[in-house]
C-alpha cells in the first residue's frame, strides 16, 4: 500500500499535454545545467587549469565550493519569489546570465582570485536554474505520475553527464581550455534558453491558487510551519548526508584516474559512466516512487554511494573507480528524484520552491564541503582514504534518517 493519497487536494492535474511539454523543456534545462556546465566542467578543467596557471587541486576545489554555496544560498530568496510570482520570469533571465558568464571565463587570468570571482558570479546566475525551479513547474502538472515526470525531466542532467564529458574533453584537448568555455556559453544561449522559453509552462490553476495564498500572507506562515516539522528536519539531515556522500566525490573522479596515469578520454569516460548511472538511477527511482513507500526507496538510494566509497577505500584501482562512478551516479541521480517527491508528499506544494531550495542547499553545501574535504586530505596525505571514510559514515547516517520518514505524518496539502 502506498503511503500517500493519489489525488491532490490542490487540484493538480494528472495528465496534460502542456505538462509533458514542460517536462521536455525542463529536460533540456537539466541537460545544460549548473551540474553539467558548472561542477562537471570544472572537474574536467582541474588538470588543464593546473597546467596553465599552477593552481593546486585544493584551490580549484574551492572554486567549486564557492559556486555551489553561492547558488544554493541565493536559491532560497529566489524560491520565495518563484512561489509568489512564477518561475519563468526569474528563470529565463538567469539562463542568459549563466551563459554569458560562462563565455566570459575565456579571459581567466593567472590570479586565482579571478577564478573565485568568476565562479561566484556563475553561482549567482545559477541560483535560479537549480532543480527547484523546474521541479516546481512539474509537480504543478502531475499527481499520479509525479515520480515518472520528475524522473524524466531530471534525466537531462544524467544524460548530460554521459554526452558532454567526451565532447568537452575533445574541445579541451584540440582547442584548449579557453575554447570550452565559449562552447558551453553557446550551448546555454543558443539551445537551452530557446527550448526552455518555448516549452516550459506553469499550470495556470496552480499558479492562481498559489498567488491567492501569497496575497493573503499565508505563504510565509506555511513555510515557517513546514520548517518546524519533524519531516522537514529529517529530510534536511538525510539529504545533506547524502550530498556529502555523493556530490563530494564527483569532482575528484577525474583526478583519481589521472593519478593512475589514465588517459584523458578514460577519465572522461568515467564521468560518462557516472552519467549513465544517473540515468538508470533517476528512471528507476521515479518508477519505484510511484509504486512503493519513498522511505524504502531512500534506503536503496543511499546504499549506492556507501558501497562505492567503500570500494574506493579497499581497492583503489582504475576499474574500481569506473565501477564506483556508476554507483555514485545511480545514487546521485535517484537522490534528486527522491527529494522533490518527498517534499511534495510530506510537506506543502504551496511553498514547494522555498522548501526545495533549503533542502537542496543543504544537499549541495554538504557536497561542496565533501569536495573540499577530499581535496584537503589528499593535499595533506597524498591519499583519499580519510575523506572517503567520512563519506561512508555520512551515507550510512542518511539511510538511517530517511528511513524514519515512515513515522512522519503526511501533509494535508501534498
Amino acid at each position: 500500500m502506498q503511503e500517500y493519497p493519489q489525488t491532490s487536494p490542490e487540484g493538480v492535474a494528472n495528465t496534460d499535454s502542456t505538462g509533458w511539454y514542460s517536462v521536455a523543456g525542463a529536460f533540456v534545462g537539466f541537460l545544460f545545467s549548473y551540474a553539467t556546465l558548472g561542477v562537471l566542467l570544472l572537474s574536467l578543467l582541474t588538470e588543464p587549469l593546473n597546467s596553465a596557471f599552477g593552481w593546486k587541486r585544493s584551490e580549484i576545489s574551492y572554486a567549486s565550493m564557492i559556486f555551489v554555496v553561492t547558488a544554493v544560498t541565493l536559491s532560497l530568496p529566489l524560491g520565495a519569489l518563484m512561489d509568489r510570482h512564477g518561475v519563468r520570469s526569474i528563470l529565463l533571465p538567469s539562463l542568459v546570465a549563466f551563459g554569458s558568464i560562462l563565455g566570459s571565463m575565456y579571459f581567466l587570468s593567472p590570479n586565482v582570485t579571478h577564478l573565485y570571482l568568476a565562479y561566484f558570479a556563475l553561482g549567482v546566475a545559477a541560483a535560479a536554474i537549480l532543480p527547484n525551479s523546474y521541479s516546481r513547474v512539474i509537480v504543478g502538472w502531475f499527481d499520479k505520475k509525479r515520480g515518472q515526470a520528475l524522473a524524466i525531466a531530471a534525466t537531462g542532467t544524467a544524460l548530460g553527464m554521459v554526452i558532454l564529458p567526451p565532447v568537452l574533453t575533445t574541445i579541451i584537448v584540440t582547442q584548449g581550455w579557453q575554447a570550452v568555455y565559449l562552447a558551453c556559453a553557446a550551448l546555454v544561449l543558443l539551445i537551452c534558453f530557446p527550448s526552455v522559453a518555448f516549452l516550459l509552462r506553469e499550470n495556470p490553476s496552480i499558479a492562481k491558487r498559489v498567488d491567492n495564498v501569497a496575497l493573503k500572507g499565508a505563504s510565509s506562515e506555511e513555510f515557517r510551519s513546514a520548517t518546524r516539522s519533524y519531516a522537514f528536519w529529517g529530510m534536511a539531515i538525510g539529504f545533506s548526508c547524502l550530498g556529502f556522500g555523493t556530490a563530494g566525490v564527483i569532482p575528484h573522479i577525474v583526478p583519481m584516474l589521472q593519478d593512475m596515469q589514465a588517459s584523458d578520454m578514460t577519465a572522461a569516460f568515467a564521468l560518462s559512466l557516472y552519467g549513465m548511472g544517473a540515468v538508470v538511477g533517476r528512471l528507476t527511482c521515479g518508477y519505484f516512487l510511484d509504486r512503493f513507500p519513498s522511505p524504502n526507496v531512500a534506503v536503496a538510494v543511499g546504499l549506492n554511494p556507501l558501497v562505492a566509497c567503500l570500494l574506493l577505500i579497499v581497492y583503489p584501482h582504475e576499474d574500481t573507480i569506473l565501477f564506483a562512478a556508476v554507483l555514485i551516479g545511480i545514487g546521485a541521480g535517484a537522490e534528486l528524484d527522491l527529494m522533490p517527491f518527498m517534499i511534495s508528499r510530506y510537506l506543502s506544494l504551496r511553498v514547494f520552491s522555498q522548501i526545495y531550495a533549503v533542502l537542496f542547499a543543504g544537499f549541495f553545501i554538504a557536497g561542496a564541503i565533501g569536495t573540499a574535504a577530499l581535496g584537503f586530505w589528499f593535499d595533506r596525505s597524498g591519499s583519499y582514504t580519510a575523506g572517503l571514510t567520512l563519506l561512508v559514515g555520512a551515507s550510512a547516517l542518511a539511510i538511517l534518517v530517511l528511513f524514519q520518514a515512515k513515522r512522519y505524518p503526511l501533509s494535508a496539502s501534498s
